[in-house]
């Protein structure tokens, strides 16, 4: 076994809170095979448990025990602030696009076409039905007609 691939091995597992040989093997682009034979070594060594086993699969975590760290070197970075910040500026762009003039103005005139359309339709349509309703009457009537007379 390359000394350097279970490295690569260690760390993407060491870097994960679970993960199976089919996620190593895609993430590493080596076989599933290999990737199992790495982590069943490093299982044997101690340093990667088999975390859970879902449907017949095992996934993998490692034993890494959580490192102190100093508060002294800590680095913090106020992460919601900048996520209120970018948050903010997407909302105002969405804002600007959807109450541009141009695109109201354009929308406005689409629905007030397809207003008009639908109504004139439905006029039309009443209209054919009431000239197909009179000359149905017509005809009945002459009909009647023609056979009281005769």
């Amino acid at each position: 076994m390359s000394a350097e691939l279970k490295q690569k091995v260690y760390c993407y597992v060491d870097s994960r809170v679970t993960a199976s040989a089919s996620e190593v093997a895609k993430a590493l682009d080596i076989t599933i095979q290999r990737a199992g034979r790495y982590l069943k070594g490093l299982v044997s060594e101690g340093v990667v448990e088999i975390d859970h086993t879902q449907d017949h699969v095992p996934f993998y975590s490692s034993k890494s025990p959580v490192r102190p760290s100093n508060p002294e070197k800590r680095v913090t970075r106020d992460v919601t602030e900048a996520h209120a910040k970018d948050t903010e500026e997407v909302l105002e762009k969405i804002v600007e696009t959807v109450f541009d003039p141009s695109t109201l103005i354009r929308q406005a005139e689409v629905a007030n076409y397809n207003k008009g359309f639908s109504e004139g339709y439905k006029a039309g349509r009443k209209e054919s039905y009431r000239e197909a309703y009179e000359d149905g009457k017509r005809a009945v009537l002459d009909r009647l007609t023609r056979l009281l007379i005769d």
